[in-house]
């Protein structure tokens, strides 16, 4: 029998120590130049759920990332002549993945540093086991790498941007956030809703899945497939005010 866990962390301030001159309700990616510690700098930000029934419970979708993209929806381009930081001991084969934008916070030990940030709300880590777990391997290792390649490019949570930075901060900001936005866009609710249920021998019209996200949410969802059955639901959002995601 599967439980489902119902806490959910709050909110974490990324707030800047240019606080005080941040617009107000203005969207990142706007025309209007916005300090990157205000919004990000990388400012269309994808939330990737996934389902998969070997990881999380069977009537809940799972985390795959919240990757920023740049405002024309590209990749965030990295400097590959870059030399990259590798960690073969504990993640073999992936030293490729591993580049990001901030090479002072390359980490291959995200799960430790999530367990040690002091002020992290409670049952999160358990969450983090439930909503977000590998499929392919050790959840270290997907954790560390959704970090370094997605985490540390968004800017707003550069600890330069902090005056009194809290170490593990940033990277507790990211997960956290991500948990309380897959919280808050319930994908398998929204199918459900419509008479969407997974089942290996139907076939669903991809615009009946489409159509049950938009009524929901109110969002056009990019949807992936593999192999005829749903893999991954994409949603995306601009940011305004901080940490505040806009769909």
């Amino acid at each position: 029998m599967l439980s489902v866990i119902l806490a959910v962390p709050g909110s974490v301030s990324t707030l800047s120590r240019r606080q005080d001159t941040c617009p107000l309700d203005v969207l990142s990616c706007s025309p209007r130049e916005v300090d990157r510690c205000c919004l990000p700098e990388h400012g269309l930000l994808l939330l990737v759920q996934q389902w998969d029934i070997t990881v999380g419970p069977r009537n809940k979708f799972t985390m795959h990332g919240i990757w920023p993209d740049t405002c024309l929806g590209g990749i965030v381009p990295v400097d590959r002549n870059r030399p990259m930081q590798r960690d073969p001991e504990r993640c073999p084969g992936s030293h490729k993945l591993w580049q990001g934008c901030d090479d002072n916070r390359i980490f291959f030990d995200i799960e430790r540093r999530l367990k040690d940030y002091p002020n992290k709300a409670d049952g999160f880590m358990q969450q983090m086991e439930t909503f977000w777990s590998s499929n392919t391997g050790e959840n270290n290792c997907f954790w560390s790498h959704e970090w370094n390649r997605h985490g540390t490019c968004v800017s707003t949570l550069d600890p330069s941007c902090k005056s009194d930075p809290v170490e593990g901060e940033d990277i507790y900001a990211f997960f956290s956030k991500a948990l309380e936005l897959r919280s808050k866009y319930d994908l398998y609710q929204a199918l459900a809703a419509k008479g969407i249920f997974p089942n290996q021998r139907a076939r669903v019209n991809i615009n009946r899945i489409r159509n049950a996200i938009q009524a929901a949410f109110n969002v056009t969802p990019s949807l992936r497939c593999e192999h005829g059955a749903l893999n991954e639901i994409t949603l995306y959002f601009k940011v305004k005010n901080g940490d505040q995601y806009v769909p």
